[in-house]
């Protein structure tokens, strides 16, 4: 694979041609599985996005397997997931499945305070979000000896 080139392309066939242990970062935000039961589109070609949990957790571990395998010693994910009105359980299970069935565990997490809380939650039994949660995993082996970038 070409160093600086873009691939519009499934991430999961990407990943496929990368070699082992040949990068020292992921940053994503994947599809949060939150389709609302009124809408038919949320603008992905590839995801079927709505599945029930056990088959969203499933797919994300998948993911979190494939990167296993590329990352370098010491490499990271960095993993930004939100929480859907619809289905308020699907990112703690995710995260819960992810750490109990991969290589991976959390290492920290971020919150991210966005400049606006749009779109706005119309709903009347749920706060409006203005952040977003960003999960930091590293391998489960490595977790004593990961590098973070604060001073101790």
């Amino acid at each position: 694979m070409e160093i600086n080139k873009i691939y519009n392309e499934d991430c999961m066939s990407t990943i496929s041609k990368m070699e082992d242990s040949s990068i020292d970062l992921v940053l994503t935000s994947p599809p949060y599985n939150i389709i609302r039961p009124n809408s038919t589109d949320r603008g992905y070609d590839l995801y079927k996005d709505g599945m029930n949990n056990d088959e969203y957790s499933k797919w994300c571990c998948s993911i979190f397997d494939s990167m296993d395998r590329v990352l370098k010693k010491d490499g990271c994910i960095i993993w930004n997931m939100s929480y859907g009105c619809e289905n308020t359980e699907c990112m703690p299970l995710t995260i819960s499945e992810i750490i109990k069935n991969t290589n991976f565990t959390m290492a920290d997490i971020i919150v991210w305070k966005k400049k606006s809380a749009n779109p706005n939650n119309v709903s009347h039994n749920k706060l409006t979000r203005i952040v977003e949660f960003v999960y930091i995993f590293c391998r489960k082996s490595e977790f004593m000896t990961f590098k973070t970038n604060k001073k101790i």
